[in-house]
């Protein structure tokens, strides 16, 4: 799944760009937290990358972007090591846009499709006799964000609530803060 997130996000970057007002398309990158179900108590790290085409003819409206979003989660408990890995991709659309000169606030929505990966390590025994098990887990599901941001130049930062259907009996939704630049 990662192969395919990967290889639409790079079919996405080389379609044919036409620009209005410049000629180079908008590009974001941030960093930040995942609070799943919106707890401080689990906290993953998560990643948000953006790409906005500016064609003349689409079908799309303009202010829309491809986003592709990776949460991944690290816990050990004793001898049992579980990593939780949720990528996203979608097309988001910002309400209103704002020129890279400028601070103020912005609103956002988007819909997607999201993989979710939980794989489990434990060890048991030690030295020669150790045996290792491991369980993986993997789902697919729709989902949707909705979310506001502060732009201040080209710097920003987001608040956003990811909706996620069901994968595999739990919920992967939560609340994402990040910091970010436009390029």
């Amino acid at each position: 799944m990662q192969r395919f997130l990967l290889t639409v996000f790079l079919s996405a970057m080389v379609l044919p760009v036409y620009a209005q007002n410049t000629p180079v398309p908008r590009f974001s990158a941030s960093a930040g937290s995942f609070l799943p179900k919106g707890s401080t108590d689990d906290r993953h790290s998560q990643t948000l990358f953006t790409y906005q085409p500016r064609l003349k003819s689409s079908a799309l409206p303009l202010n829309t972007a491809v986003y592709l979003e990776t949460n991944r989660h690290k816990t050990l408990v004793g001898t049992t090591t579980r990593v939780s890995v949720m990528e996203g991709i979608g097309l988001m659309q910002r309400f209103n846009v704002l020129p890279a000169a400028s601070k103020a606030l912005y609103q956002f929505g988007g819909v997607g499709l999201y993989q979710r990966r939980i794989s489990t390590t434990t060890v048991t025994g030690t030295g020669s006799t150790a045996v290792t098990t491991a369980t993986h887990i993997r789902g697919v599901s729709p989902g949707a964000k909705l979310g506001v941001g502060y732009q201040k130049d080209a710097m920003f930062v987001e608040v956003d609530y990811t909706l996620v259907g069901r994968i595999r009996g739990s919920s992967p939704s939560g609340l994402g803060l990040r910091i970010g630049t436009r390029l």
